[in-house]
């Protein structure tokens, strides 16, 4: 398991890998993920920051700049950024073994709330449950 703030502690990834074999394609992954995921983000990231300084008016609702401020609310590109990371850490494992990955992405949203992303690649999966309903 492994666990990564991202974006100055904005963005949190917890991640389990399970290697097919051994430990060496997980530890890896474990190294791999965060970095890479990150890098995918970045443009994303910048992007919200940009939009948050243009759009920021008091004629905005409040509600819609606090979905604005939240990096994983634009799905398309988040898909996209794990997906590619998923494959670039694939590509810069060093060993013969792989691994499956479980990564949950979670950020703190201005009005309290909690934003989830989860991804998985090969046969692991998460399974999130609301104990409040």
């Amino acid at each position: 398991m492994k666990w990564a703030p991202l974006f100055a502690l904005q963005v949190g990834l917890f991640c389990v890998f399970d290697g097919h074999h051994s430990r060496n394609a997980s530890e890896q992954a474990q190294d791999l993920l965060p970095k890479l995921l990150s890098q995918h983000l970045q443009p994303t990231h910048q992007q919200q920051q940009d939009q948050q300084h243009s759009q920021h008016d008091q004629h905005t609702p409040l509600l819609q700049q606090q979905q604005q401020g939240a990096l994983l609310a634009n799905e398309p590109a988040v898909a996209a950024a794990l997906t590619a990371s998923f494959l670039d850490t694939d590509k810069q494992l060093t060993c013969e073994d792989g691994c499956t990955a479980t990564a949950l992405l979670l950020e703190g949203c201005a009005d309290g709330s909690v934003m989830l992303r989860v991804a998985n690649v090969g046969d692991s999966m998460a399974v999130l449950v609301d104990l409040a309903k």
